[in-house]
């Protein structure tokens, strides 16, 4: 199934997916086919948006058993203050994690 590339419009991606061989077979009505497209690129930009990764979590606990506040790692990071704590406990982003959680 066709996946949005980077930089890519709206209107490419619509177009690439609903000319697709995968895509006509999955979704043979145009109607369809066109909603999941739409669908999938909305999908593309959220999963992109992530604002931590491995390396700014393992800041996070650092900085966390250093002592600094939470207030201050959510602010830095621009994330909430429950996602901070629970990166700060190893609750999310582990380190034998190869994703989020």
């Amino acid at each position: 199934m066709p996946e949005p590339i980077k930089g890519e419009s709206l209107s490419d991606f619509v177009g690439k997916f609903m000319g697709s061989k995968e895509s006509r077979k999955s979704f043979p009505k145009s109607k369809q086919r066109a909603a999941v497209a739409y669908s999938e690129f909305r999908n593309s930009k959220k999963k992109s948006s992530a604002k931590l990764d491995k390396q700014k979590a393992g800041e996070i606990r650092q900085r966390r058993q250093a002592g600094e506040s939470l207030e201050s790692l959510a602010r830095h990071f621009e994330i909430s203050k429950a996602m901070a704590s629970k990166v700060g406990r190893g609750e999310s982003w582990k380190e034998d994690d190869s994703g989020r959680r």
